[in-house]
């Protein structure tokens, strides 16, 4: 659990690592004006990253039978939560659609690239 734990406080650091970068990044291209939808698409990202943290964790001693429902809940609650996220910011004037989803679209690939960078790190720390 000490390394699950270590992986989702490393996560959320790359995270803010790319959100950071990614504000620096309009700022130089002087596409200021999606800013607040980058912020707000990396925001989504971190309370569904959150979420689906705390339900893996939930499901630590379930059975096989109740990991296989709780996975399709978990499925059905995060993809909500996003739909709901995503929904709220087009009733607020100031954040940009473009910046919401360009921070939601680098999901899946940062989460690819950021385990793919630690579990490198872990197999390099095994073999010392």
């Amino acid at each position: 659990m000490k390394e699950y734990i270590t992986y989702i406080k490393s996560h959320c650091r790359w995270i803010l690592s790319v959100a950071i970068l990614g504000v620096v990044v309009l700022w130089i291209l002087d596409w200021t004006q999606h800013i607040t939808g980058w912020l707000w698409g990396m925001m989504t990202y971190v309370v569904y990253f959150l979420y689906l943290a705390l339900q893996t964790y939930k499901m630590k001693d379930a059975t096989l039978e109740d990991v296989k429902r709780r996975v399709w809940i978990g499925v059905m609650s995060r993809f909500s939560l996003i739909v709901l996220l995503v929904g709220i910011s087009t009733q607020i004037p100031s954040i940009s659609m473009k910046g919401v989803l360009g921070g939601i679209c680098v999901f899946v690939p940062m989460q690819y690239v950021e385990y793919s960078m630690y579990v490198r790190q872990r197999n390099r720390e095994s073999s010392m």
